[in-house]
């Protein structure tokens, strides 16, 4: 006849105890990391980024900075939130884009003609977004320099 097996409280069996318990902790460690490096990601953009909003030179009427702006906003999926002057000569648009992320495009006067236009989306920027609405905002006051109405064109 087979030996009954002595019985042992668990609290004297630690190997077994522990092997769950390791296996648990290290994949909710890993889910945790896993979390920041999600967050953390850029998506399309790549390299390193300063912190520096993007900046483009661009040539146009100061009247029409605010057409330009709301040109650009329907190119690239922004909206306006607030619109007002800087104290050089400029002006500041406080924007939002589809999924409430705030952005800041801020034009600065560097000539009779001529501004800076200085685009920051996001709170860690997003230079191929920034790119774009510099890009969508310079080539509209282009079309619209020394004339008093062109028609929209991508």
């Amino acid at each position: 006849m087979a030996r009954p097996t002595e019985f042992q409280p668990p609290s004297s069996r630690p190997a077994e105890r522990c092997v769950p318990s390791a296996l648990v902790i290290g994949l909710l460690a890993t889910l945790w990391a896993a979390q920041f490096a999600g967050c953390a990601s850029k998506g399309s953009d790549s390299g390193p980024r300063t912190g520096e909003p993007s900046v483009m030179r661009a040539v146009g009427d100061y009247d029409d900075l605010d057409a330009a702006v709301e040109a650009a906003m329907i190119q690239t999926e922004l909206a306006i939130v607030r619109a007002g002057p800087v104290p050089d000569g400029g002006r500041r648009y406080e924007l939002i884009d589809a999924q409430g992320r705030a952005g800041e495009l801020v034009i600065r006067r560097v000539g009779d003609d001529e501004f800076t236009l200085h685009a920051r989306l996001g709170r860690f920027g997003r230079p191929s977004d920034e790119d774009r609405l510099n890009t969508a905002v310079a080539r509209r006051l282009r079309q619209l320099y020394g004339v008093d109405f062109a028609p929209l064109s991508r």
